[in-house]
């Protein structure tokens, strides 16, 4: 190869060929197309599944009264126990957490 300080190119001369040129992909898949062979695409049923669940999910509602109404019942009466090991795990858990987040 032989590089000559004299000759200027342009830069959008280089630019516009290698524009022009094709790659070996294109180029196949314009074989492709030539000889009748068509694309297909095929979704499948997970996005109807997803709307159904995101659907059911909005629904629901974000505060369970039930559950709510039955601890408070069970404060006022003074039957509502507390595990302090589940509170203590949890309270080292969203420490540890934030820690590291």
């Amino acid at each position: 190869m032989r590089i000559d300080k004299d000759v200027k190119t342009n830069p959008l001369d280089t630019l516009t060929k290698s524009a022009q040129a094709k790659s070996p992909k294109q180029t196949a898949t314009e074989d492709k197309h030539n000889m009748g062979v068509s694309d297909k695409v095929e979704l499948s049923g997970k996005n109807i599944d997803i709307t159904k669940i995101t659907a059911k999910v909005n629904a629901a509602p974000s505060i369970r009264e039930d559950k709510v109404n039955s601890i408070r019942a069970a404060i006022e009466n003074g039957t509502y126990k507390v595990k302090s090991e589940l509170v203590a795990k949890a309270v080292i858990k969203n420490t540890l957490l934030d820690e590291i987040l």
